[in-house]
């Protein structure tokens, strides 16, 4: 199913019995960025849930597979969700790819850039500046 224009579909893991509220959060993510991708034309074929035993947040294989992995459930217990701005600043993170694929400062200004565009258009709870995962350290983006 079309999302929107920028993103063509969102996959979860079926296998949770929540997973049409992990579906819920993404959507909400997705709808969120949308604007923003439009402002900076990015575009991502599909959304999907993250439930490998990796502690990595996200993944982009946009450049040559057209998808993103977000990690929507907490690592360790699969049963609680992580936050809306913890979400959302993944898939701000992972966008941030489709033009910089690594951590450089090129990339860092971008993902910054991102952040504060989504910023000025949602309700500020949705976000938080700087990363929350730079500055814990607890998991790692690609």
């Amino acid at each position: 199913m079309l999302i929107n224009k920028r993103i063509g579909a969102i996959e979860v893991d079926t296998a949770f019995a929540d997973h049409e509220q992990a579906y819920e959060l993404l959507e909400l993510v997705c709808n969120d960025v949308k604007e923003v991708m439009d402002e900076y034309d990015l575009q991502v074929s599909q959304i999907i849930e993250m439930t490998d035993d990796t502690l990595d947040l996200g993944y982009n294989e946009n450049e040559t597979l057209g998808w993103i992995k977000i990690r929507v459930r907490r690592t360790r217990n699969n049963q609680a969700f992580q936050s809306e701005s913890m979400v959302m600043d993944t898939l701000l993170h992972e966008l941030a790819h489709n033009r910089y694929l690594g951590h450089g400062e090129d990339f860092n200004e971008f993902f910054s850039e991102l952040k504060l565009s989504l910023e000025g258009r949602t309700n500020s709870c949705r976000i938080s500046l700087p990363h929350p995962m730079v500055e814990l350290e607890r998991g790692k983006q690609h």
